[in-house]
């Protein structure tokens, strides 16, 4: 927090935690219209460029700071330990073609005694093995990488890792993605070529979780979602030994016994429950095919 409190300091900017009501006041077209020049409104925040003013919701986990300008923070100490002003943006071959894991096979009997195996802080222990300027190849399923430079410090990790807004936030700003904003009432958007953007790096993660949701399917999970499983009570076994062995993930039960499965997302099992509609839905598949040479190369990594 001292980076971002200096530059603060330096650049003239205020801060405030405001309750939920007060950034619902500031949110949107119509309260953006009020306001000269850009305003930027992400979720639990609101910034007033032209008053140099950032209104951050009280109950957010560093307010009056957000977890994204911490994490950018973190992410700039590295790349000034490393001499770099930027996390190189051509560190990845062949597209970007991996986004989060998704699938659902709909069982016979939806009903049943279902286990949902959580990989915990899954994307962290993933990216922090490799440097955040990894290279990744990925072709007709095969796959190559080159470790870049920009380390994580060995001091960082034990820290980081307790963070888990922070480091949930740091994967959010090395993913990138385009940069949205009002003007006069507009919204207005665009690619910001972000230093922070980790193309290579975020797409070899992605593909990693592309290969063990894939390895879960094969050993009897019904439905992946992102980094957790559901799986048949008789099959959970087997799916935590190969994301523990295997992987070297760390895993918990987050949910366990009777329950029925709806659709990608929408599931009761013991005594959770999500919000969804409880409607039975079909079979979705959202994972890109690896061959099994490029997962063996995935899980060595």
């Amino acid at each position: 927090m001292d980076m971002v409190a200096k530059k603060d300091a330096d650049e003239g900017w205020m801060r405030f935690a405001v309750p939920a009501s007060y950034l619902d006041y500031l949110t949107g077209a119509a309260a953006a219209a009020r306001f000269g020049g850009r305003v930027f409104c992400n979720g639990d925040s609101v910034t007033i460029i032209e008053d140099k003013a950032r209104f951050v919701l009280d109950t957010a986990p560093y307010a009056p700071y957000t977890a994204g300008e911490l994490a950018r923070a973190w992410l700039q100490t590295i790349l000034e330990a490393h001499g770099s002003s930027r996390i190189s943006h051509g560190n990845l071959v062949g597209g970007s073609r991996f986004g989060p894991a998704l699938y659902f096979d709909p069982p016979k009997d939806r009903g049943g005694e279902w286990v949902m195996i959580d990989v915990k802080a899954a994307y962290w222990t993933l990216y922090s093995r490799h440097a955040l300027d990894t290279m990744f190849r990925e072709s007709a399923g095969a796959v190559t990488h080159l470790e870049g430079a920009l380390t994580i410090p060995e001091a960082d990790r034990a820290w980081v890792g307790a963070e888990k807004p922070l480091r949930n936030a740091a994967w959010g700003v090395m993913l990138g993605g385009r940069l949205s904003w009002y003007e006069g009432g507009v919204m207005r958007s665009k690619d910001p070529h972000s230093r922070y953007a980790a193309p290579g790096l975020t797409q070899l993660v992605l593909a990693q979780m592309n290969a063990i949701a894939a390895e879960a399917r094969e050993l009897g999970a019904v439905m992946w979602l992102t980094d957790a499983a559901i799986c048949p009570a008789g099959a959970a076994g087997r799916v935590q030994e190969m994301l523990e062995d295997r992987w070297g993930l760390a895993v918990e039960w987050k949910a366990s016994g009777k329950g029925y499965l709806y659709g990608l997302g929408d599931y009761q099992i013991g005594a959770v429950e999500t919000a969804g509609e409880h409607v039975e839905r079909g079979s979705h598949d959202g994972l890109i095919p690896l061959t099994q040479t490029a997962r063996e190369r995935l899980a060595a990594l």
